[in-house]
């Protein structure tokens, strides 16, 4: 049971939003990876491994480079379908594979924690990128268009913490950084990302639908609020409790609504756009659930486990179907 005085809707909007500033931060960090351990199955380690050294080299769990990762071998007959944005696209591999086992495609993934898609323009003549951030988006376009103009059929799929970003950019009045980041790793850094999807996430929308790429959009998926609703039905870290849905997925249909209006500059050709809806498989229309058919939803706060996003590879199948 979820005691509602700790609960983050019982808190003024402003508090609320300071909280998806912590969960933004957080994104940011880098997430490396303890040491495996002997013994049965533990969710907090139940987290997407990627392929080495390509994409993550050592222990690092989330890509730290501005490179692209190819799941599996690249293989030029086959269509390509991209997957670009930050940790929630990251968390999103192991679906994107067990997908591309039916319909095959190069599955390649262009993403960076707290990392929003944006459209960024070439620094100039000897100057650099601004951030890792900023370069990884420019690296995506430039693949993403160099495939389309070698006539080889591509894709980009979307997907991000929207609500974040959207919930920063408000909190801090449009990129002043608040007075409770004083001491927090990388909240400057958060705070930039806000500052720079306030315009760049929508620019991005447009550049694709002008260049007519294809493009599918994944909606905002559910995360733990912080702090966590007062309980004890968790395993060891990771949260398996119910979670009341509007606390799972603040500002839904706001966020919703945002999503949409970028997906209308989109190309509307012969095959429109597709918004995938992935929160269905663990949320009913008033709960969230924290444990569903014996598998975890989260191995942490902010992220599914590799196992819930595994099953979750049905809702891509039509993103990767090419002709239709």
């Amino acid at each position: 049971m979820i005691d509602g005085s700790s609960a983050p809707d019982a808190l003024p909007p402003r508090s609320r939003s300071r909280l998806w500033v912590a969960g933004l931060v957080a994104l940011a960090l880098l997430l490396v990876a303890p040491p495996a351990t002997a013994g049965p199955a533990d969710p907090a380690q139940d987290y997407p491994h990627l392929p080495n050294p390509s994409c993550v080299t050592g222990d690092q769990r989330v890509p730290q480079h501005a490179v692209v990762c190819h799941l599996t071998p690249f293989q030029k007959k086959r269509p390509t379908v991209v997957l670009w944005g930050d940790s929630h696209a990251w968390m999103l591999t192991p679906a994107l594979v067990e997908a591309a086992k039916v319909d095959p495609v190069n599955p390649d993934v262009f993403t960076l924690g707290a990392c929003p898609p944006l459209l960024v323009a070439a620094p100039d003549p000897g100057e650099r990128f601004g951030s890792k951030c900023e370069k990884q988006n420019y690296n995506a376009l430039k693949y993403v268009l160099d495939l389309k103009r070698a006539d080889r059929p591509v894709r980009v799929l979307f997907a991000a913490n929207w609500v974040g970003y959207r919930q920063l950019w408000r909190e801090t009045e449009g990129g002043t950084v608040p007075t409770d980041c004083n001491g927090r790793p990388n909240c400057d850094y958060a705070v930039e990302m806000a500052v720079l999807s306030h315009k760049g996430t929508s620019q991005i929308f447009r550049k694709l639908g002008d260049l007519g790429v294809e493009v599918d959009v994944v909606g905002q998926m559910l995360t733990v609020p912080q702090p966590r609703p007062a309980t004890a039905c968790r395993f060891k870290e990771v949260y398996d409790c119910p979670i009341p849905r509007d606390q799972a997925i603040p500002d839904e249909q706001e966020t919703r609504d945002w999503v949409d209006l970028q997906m209308g500059k989109l190309a509307h050709g012969p095959r429109r756009p597709r918004y995938i809806d992935m929160n269905s498989k663990v949320c009913d229309a008033k709960l969230c659930y924290g444990k569903k058919n014996s598998i975890y939803t989260f191995f942490d706060d902010l992220h599914l486990s590799a196992t819930r996003s595994a099953t979750l590879a049905p809702r891509l199948a039509k993103t990767l179907q090419f002709g239709t």
